[in-house]
């Protein structure tokens, strides 16, 4: 069994302030070109955003940061600034490879120099 308490319906008063917030920073982002951010939210609140925002196609909403509680970024399609994933950063996204001689030792030497004279 699950109580649920809204106090002077405040839930619905914040589900509204949540949208209005949503729709006001996506009008901005779309008006400046600039990405527009929402302060940390629990997981219920910025479905509540996303919702808001996800019919709207000139327009993206992204939840960023850690734990619970994470921030939500309202941007244009095309200008959000790309970032390694947490698994890939610091991680150099290409390997210099030296190349190749041929040998699998690595050095430069002809397989006959490196012939076994020993009779």
């Amino acid at each position: 069994m699950q109580i649920r308490i809204d106090a002077d319906n405040f839930r619905e008063a914040r589900r509204e302030t949540l949208i209005e917030q949503a729709l006001q920073l996506a009008g901005e982002a779309k008006e400046t070109g600039k990405t527009k951010t929402i302060p940390p939210l629990n997981p219920a609140e910025r479905r509540i955003v996303h919702m808001a925002l996800q019919d709207d196609s000139t327009i993206r909403s992204r939840s960023v940061g850690d734990g619970l509680f994470k921030k939500i970024i309202i941007y244009l399609p095309g200008t959000e600034k790309r970032r390694p994933s947490r698994r890939n950063r610091g991680k150099k996204t290409t390997q210099e490879k030296k190349p190749s001689t041929g040998n699998s030792n690595g050095s430069s030497d002809t397989g006959a120099e490196n012939a076994d004279t020993a009779s």
